[in-house]
C-alpha cells in the first residue's frame, strides 16, 4: 500500500454522508433518532480512512461547538452493525457498522472493501441490526497504566479509545475544538493531534512529557 492509498476512501465525503442518513432511515428511532440530529445538525466536518486497526474503518471528524451539544461523557461506546449494503455492479454484500464514543458518531466501516464494485446507495436491509455497548473500556484501563493514577483522573473513561495516526496508534483522551483531540502515545507523551478535515495524514505536538 503506497502511502496516498492509505488516505484513500472508498466514498467521496457527500456519499458518505448521504449513505448514513441512508441507514439511519432504515433503523428505528429508539436506535437511530439522536444520531440523525447530530447528522442534521452539521456535526460531521470530514471523515479519515485507515484511522483505526479496524478493516475498511473511516474516522468522523467534528464541528466544535456542534460536538459540545450533542456529547455525553457518561455514556458507554457502542457499535450498530449487520446493516447490510449491496454493489451496483456485482453480486456482492457489504457489513456497514457505525460507530459510537461518548454519545457521537465517531465513525463507520464497510467490509469487504468496496473497490471498483461500487455501492447502491439506496439499498439498505436494516433488518438484522444488533447495538453492542462495551461492557469495559480495555483502551483506559491500557492509557492509566502508561500515565499512571495520578495523571489520568484529569479524562473520562467513555472518551479514551484508541485510534491510528499515521500509521501509529495512540488512545483518544478528549475531543479538542473542530475535530481535532488530545491522544496519548505508547511513550507516555500527550499529544495535541489536529487535521484540516481532508484527505491528508494528521499532524501531532507533543503537549508534554511523561
Amino acid at each position: 500500500m503506497g502511502w496516498m492509498d492509505f488516505f484513500r476512501k472508498s466514498l467521496p465525503f457527500d456519499q458518505e454522508i448521504g449513505l448514513l442518513r441512508t441507514v439511519l432511515a432504515r433503523l428505528p428511532m429508539d436506535v437511530a433518532g439522536s444520531l440523525t440530529l447530530q447528522v442534521d445538525a452539521g456535526l460531521i466536518r470530514g471523515s479519515i480512512p485507515n484511522a483505526s486497526d479496524i478493516p475498511g474503518y473511516c474516522a468522523f471528524t467534528y464541528h466544535g461547538s456542534v460536538a459540545r451539544r450533542f456529547e455525553n461523557d457518561e455514556s458507554l461506546d457502542y457499535t450498530i452493525t449487520g446493516m447490510l449494503l449491496r454493489s451496483n455492479k456485482l453480486a456482492i454484500l457489504y457489513t456497514y457498522t457505525i460507530y459510537v464514543s461518548s454519545g457521537l458518531l465517531s465513525g463507520y466501516s464497510i467490509q469487504p472493501s468496496v473497490g471498483k464494485a461500487g455501492i447502491d446507495m439506496d439499498w439498505v436491509d436494516a433488518s438484522m441490526h444488533r447495538v453492542d455497548r462495551e461492557s469495559t473500556n480495555e483502551a483506559w484501563e491500557k492509557a492509566r497504566v502508561i500515565l499512571g493514577e495520578d495523571r489520568i483522573k484529569s479524562f473520562n473513561p467513555s472518551a479514551v479509545h484508541t485510534v491510528l495516526v499515521n500509521g501509529v496508534e495512540y488512545f483518544h483522551m478528549r475531543d479538542l475544538e473542530d475535530g481535532d483531540f488530545l491522544g496519548l502515545g505508547a511513550d507516555g507523551v500527550l499529544y495535541v493531534v489536529t487535521h484540516d478535515g481532508n484527505v491528508s495524514p494528521w499532524e501531532t505536538k507533543p503537549l508534554r512529557g511523561r
